[in-house]
């Protein structure tokens, strides 16, 4: 938490002596002392918002009376805050002007939104001044990466929001929470300063703003869906249908059993091609093996004919057949 608190404050921050500047306590302190310093300044902000949305009310109060007793007075001349449907733009006088071109709360204006926090809006200009540097600034540490999620969340379309919504970097702190959110990936941090932004804001709305405000939301949780683009709002804020996703679901269910079974055809299939292959090359294989006994035989016997009609081959005289002595007979 200190270098969360010291990075924030480092060019704000005095010259320390030696001593102290080894332990960091008095910078610390500083930074402190600072982040109290706008804390007061943002609720004396609040303070004279409240005070003028109180003044606003006593107005409608009075111009409601001055109706009701028959003065036909034109209501625009009591500050434009009594038609509520008309309303377009409430207490923009009391943001600074200098950072932003939308100040205050705003009804149906179009936003660069971040995806995981609908709460946050910025306008173009904001998101211009903040969020592109955010986007090509490097962060500290973390060698050649550029920032983290948190600005690449933001929406580079401009989204219209229904309902009174304001840019959430109109205000310098809230400008140094966007810088110091993004370096440390703070999204706690940042949600927490927006939601607590957005609950002033509310409080400086009038009493039957809010209340059509609560109304509208109640009617938006109603609306039929007309089709899959439309009424996104209002699908969101509904409530699960469970039938519907219960179809869905068994709908998913039988394509996977449909796929399945599928590809287990398809298998099936590629096995028995397979089967009738090897079957093909081992009759082939017996064909030619009958062939080669045949072969066999018929060679065998051509020997044995051959053998039993040959002549018999010369060698040595019978042993039986001894040499005739030839005698001289007389006469």
């Amino acid at each position: 938490m200190e270098t969360f608190v010291v990075k924030a404050v480092k060019s704000r921050t005095p010259a320390l002596p030696n001593n102290e500047a080894a332990t960091g306590k008095n910078v610390v302190r500083e930074a402190n002392l600072w982040l109290r310093e706008l804390q007061r300044q943002e609720n004396s902000e609040h303070k004279t918002r409240s005070d003028m949305a109180e003044a606003i009310e006593s107005e409608d109060e009075h111009g409601e009376l001055n109706q009701e007793s028959g003065d036909h007075t034109d209501q625009t001349n009591v500050g434009g805050r009594n038609s509520l449907v008309g309303t377009t733009e409430t207490n923009a006088d009391t943001y600074p002007q200098e950072g932003c071109e939308k100040p205050g709360l705003l009804q149906g204006k179009r936003w660069s939104v971040m995806m995981a926090l609908p709460e946050v809006t910025v306008c173009g200009s904001s998101y211009g001044e903040v969020v592109i540097p955010l986007l090509h600034k490097k962060r500290e540490g973390k060698g050649d990466k550029k920032a983290g999620e948190i600005p690449k969340n933001f929406s580079r379309r401009m989204q219209r929001v229904d309902g009174f919504t304001s840019c959430q970097s109109c205000s310098e702190s809230m400008r140094a929470v966007f810088r110091i959110a993004t370096e440390h990936e703070d999204w706690g941090t940042l949600r927490r300063q927006v939601l607590e932004r957005r609950e002033a804001e509310m409080a400086t709305l009038s009493a039957p703003t809010r209340a059509w405000m609560a109304l509208k939301e109640e009617k938006a949780k109603q609306l039929p869906e007309k089709n899959e683009d439309g009424y996104a709002l209002a699908k969101l804020r509904q409530e699960p249908n469970v039938k519907r996703l219960e179809e869905e679901l068994k709908r998913g269910r039988e394509k996977k059993e449909e796929r399945e079974s599928r590809d287990g055809r398809a298998k099936l299939a590629r096995i028995k091609r397979r089967e009738e292959k090897m079957k093909r090359e081992l009759r082939d294989a017996r064909v030619e093996l009958a062939g080669i006994k045949s072969r066999e035989e018929e060679m065998k016997k051509g020997r044995y004919e051959e053998e039993e009609w040959a002549p018999r081959p010369r060698g040595k005289p019978d042993a039986s057949l001894a040499d005739t002595t030839w005698h001289e007979v007389g006469p």
